[in-house]
């Protein structure tokens, strides 16, 4: 389920069109869960992982002044660009 600090997949309008983008969910997002009576797979984000720690770096991510004009969503992107420099995964 997309809960506050799940990993989700990004996806465009199709199915299976899911790349390498992500997104961490700020906040308990239910509705982006795929949909149960959908078998056409056209609903839904699926969510692969959780932050375990650092939500507190997640949220200040969050915080960024946006309107850096790069990409598709250039209103969305941050003015400075947020790099992630380490990742740990656990079981």
């Amino acid at each position: 389920s997309n809960l506050r600090g799940t990993i989700t997949s990004a996806h465009g309008d199709e199915p299976n069109s899911t790349h390498a983008e992500f997104f961490i969910n700020l906040a308990d997002n239910k509705g982006l869960d795929h949909l149960p009576d959908d078998m056409e797979n056209k609903t839904g984000f699926a969510a692969f992982g959780k932050v375990t720690e650092g939500m507190d770096v997640v949220d200040a991510i969050a915080k960024v002044e946006l309107g850096g004009g790069i990409g598709p969503f250039g209103d969305a992107a941050p003015m400075m660009p947020v790099i992630i420099q380490k990742v740990t995964i656990s079981n």
